[in-house]
């Protein structure tokens, strides 16, 4: 690996070889593949002053004869004085070939980008073999929810994929590949929810370009600004992401100040993304959970710790909290206490044993669900027989998302099902207000209005006072015209399949049997956007009980 400096300077050659004799990373080892990893702090003469440059490189060699190199420059060191953009031009020689060259770079710190490359002695390495994965195993793992295979993916779809991944901006180095540049941009976006519209499109059809796409944005996720490794924290002060153990005061927004209660350098202003907690993709986890790709572990786990320090030090340290903070749950929009504690679940789920970060996430998720679940009884006092929500800071004043509720039940239905018990006690709680919403209307609280945008839940009273009874609610949703009363023009949008997959995973889940009575009814009642048609051409929500299809005629389709 070759880096020049932008300017004038010799360039540093790092010998992956020789690299490799010392590295004890064992990643792979048996007898298809034996991987290991090879780190090295770039000098700063060679990309243009910076100290915070690391080279990454995932080094395997493969049953027949190829080798495979992840190279990744990751601009991500903290709290290291010099740090900062780096500026350099890249060649990666393979037995004096060149494999991979990049020009002119201007590489901003809290950055990485990286390539996966094979080669073969003396010729291009063959395509590997193209791994079909078993959607319904995995959905028993509890890996991933029940995504529903008879609905296939629409073709027009698929060739919108092709587009993407035929598209200029696609291959160079910090493209954002379809992701939301501006995460807090709202509206039904292929990149929101319990996984991205392109994974779900994996998951449901196999097809290789939606395998293609979600790869893709894996890479080009370390393009966002939000890795943050500590050069002397982790596991015997040897690195690690930034964690709240090491650093209990910090807050990775600007506002944070200087050390301990902000970054050494700030991040930069300029990086053409906007990250946003309430809004953030899951980009990493189905491509690291299908492909074994270490770098997409390390995406991983940069993405779930910048959710950890991002919030608020004195969020953090919640009331009822004995501890030294990193409740993430608390006080914030309930869609970015959802997409959080999803990142975070899914680092402490999935990182091997042995991983130095493995342990720090599970303190962070075992935390918040305890958390959690102790405030449930003062929670029930609170909002009486419609009890079930989270409360969290909301725009519309007397008013709450239901649509944001679905979003934290898929992150607590998956964290309940990976053994979880805080998470399925709070889930268990939350079902009387998830599937008591629709079984309410004897009360005067229309069925319909279970996917409305809004649901009136605290008077207009000052101060408010929550409305405890499902009659409070329905008379407040019509003073208010919130109600769909027996139609649906509050619910336009994607508020009923959010709705469906929320009350596919309680039957999956709880064994709720109101929850399959009441996805029974909505699946059925003719709401928007919940028909065949709709799954297929956007399947992130085409989430299902165990052996429930929506299509149960029809023969799985691939859609390639």
């Amino acid at each position: 690996v070759e880096l020049r400096p932008a300017g004038e300077g010799a360039p540093w050659q790092a010998d992956l070889a020789a690299l490799l004799a010392g590295s004890r990373d064992v990643w792979q080892a048996g007898p298809l593949a034996a991987q290991a990893r090879i780190t090295a702090w770039v000098p700063p003469s060679a990309c243009g002053g910076a100290t915070s440059l690391r080279l990454v490189v995932d080094l395997a060699a493969r049953a027949d004869g190829s080798l495979w190199l992840d190279v990744w420059l990751r601009n991500d060191a903290t709290m290291r004085p010099g740090g900062g953009d780096a500026a350099y031009a890249l060649r990666v020689l393979v037995d004096g070939r060149e494999a991979l060259r990049a020009e002119g770079l201007r590489h901003r710190h809290y950055t990485a980008w990286g390539r996966q490359l094979r080669v073969l002695a003396g010729a291009q390495a063959p395509a590997p073999p193209f791994p079909r994965q078993d959607a319904g195993y995995l959905a028993e793992t509890g890996a991933i929810a029940r995504y529903d295979p008879s609905l296939g993916v629409a073709e027009a779809t698929l060739q919108r994929y092709a587009g993407l991944l035929g598209a200029p901006d696609w291959a160079p180095p910090f493209s954002a590949r379809g992701i939301t540049r501006y995460m807090p941009m709202t509206g039904d976006r292929a990149d929101i929810g319990p996984t991205t519209e392109y994974q779900a499109a994996w998951l449901v059809s196999g097809d290789r370009r939606a395998a293609a796409v979600a790869i893709g944005q894996a890479e080009a996720s370390g393009s966002i600004p939000w890795n943050h490794w500590d050069p002397e924290g982790g596991a015997e002060g040897k690195g690690g992401w930034l964690d709240q153990r090491r650093w209990p005061r910090l807050w990775l927004d600007g506002r944070g100040g200087r050390p301990p209660g902000g970054l050494l350098q700030p991040v930069p202003a300029d990086t053409g993304w906007t990250p946003d907690q309430a809004h953030q993709p899951a980009l990493a986890f189905v491509p690291f959970l299908l492909t074994g790709r270490r770098s997409a572990l390390d995406a991983l786990q940069a993405q779930a710790a910048w959710n950890v320090l991002s919030v608020w030090p004195a969020m953090r340290a919640a009331p009822g909290d004995p501890g030294d903070g990193a409740i993430i749950l608390q006080g914030r929009q309930v869609r970015g206490a959802a997409w959080g504690m999803r990142e975070v679940d899914q680092a402490a789920w999935i990182s091997p044993e042995g991983d130095p970060h493995q342990a720090y996430f599970r303190w962070v998720s075992e935390r918040n669900w305890a958390w959690l679940r102790a405030r449930l009884p003062a929670l029930t006092a609170e909002q009486g027989a419609t009890h079930g929500r989270l409360p969290g800071a909301y725009g519309a004043g007397g008013n709450m998302a239901p649509w944001q509720q679905d979003y934290l039940a898929t992150t607590a239905a998956a964290a309940a099902r990976r053994g979880n018990a805080d998470a399925r006690a709070f889930l268990h709680w939350a079902e009387n207000f998830l599937v008591g919403r629709f079984f309410a209307a004897g009360e005067g609280f229309s069925r319909h209005d279970g996917v409305a945008y809004n649901i009136a839940d605290q008077s207009l009273d000052r101060p408010p006072r929550p409305l405890r009874s499902w009659a409070e609610m329905g008379e407040a949703m019509r003073a208010r015209n919130l109600s769909n009363g027996e139609g649906w023009s509050k619910s336009n949008g994607y508020y009923a399949r959010l709705a469906l997959a929320t009350l596919a995973l309680l039957v999956e889940t709880l064994g709720s049997a109101q929850a399959a009575e009441a996805y029974a009814w909505l699946k059925e009642a003719g709401a928007p956007s919940t028909g065949p048609q709709d799954y297929a051409r956007s399947p992130t929500l085409a989430i299902v009980p165990r052996g429930q299809p929506r299509l149960p005629e029809a023969v799985p389709r691939c859609g390639a």
